[in-house]
């Protein structure tokens, strides 16, 4: 899946357009589509809006296995796996998986 990510077009959730440029230690840089920017997304976990009393139902939503779960508690992230995709954060209602942007 990542090599369709590389040099391709990738149209996130918030309808904005990116060419992926590089993926460098499992980190994913993204150009916008006017060339003037590059972000890096990381998927973080806020622990105070996990209700952590039930399985999570964004651990299935992966499609990459990124994410696991031990009991009841937050899900953890296994960042060698994990793709940025967003469709976990997309998922979760209670808001606890955030795709979060920073530009470099």
């Amino acid at each position: 899946m990542l090599s369709i990510l590389l040099g391709e077009d990738v149209e996130f959730h918030w309808r904005i357009w990116y060419t992926a440029c590089v993926v460098e230690n499992s980190k994913l840089l993204l150009v916008n589509e006017k060339g003037d920017g590059i972000v890096e997304k990381k998927l973080k976990i806020i622990i105070d809006n996990c209700p952590q009393n039930h399985k999570c139902p964004a651990v299935n939503v992966c499609p990459v296995g990124a994410l696991s779960q031990k009991d009841f508690e937050a899900p953890q992230i296994d960042f060698d796996k994990c793709i940025r995709c967003g469709k976990c954060s997309n998922f979760c209602p209670k808001k606890a998986l955030v795709l979060e942007s920073t530009a470099l």
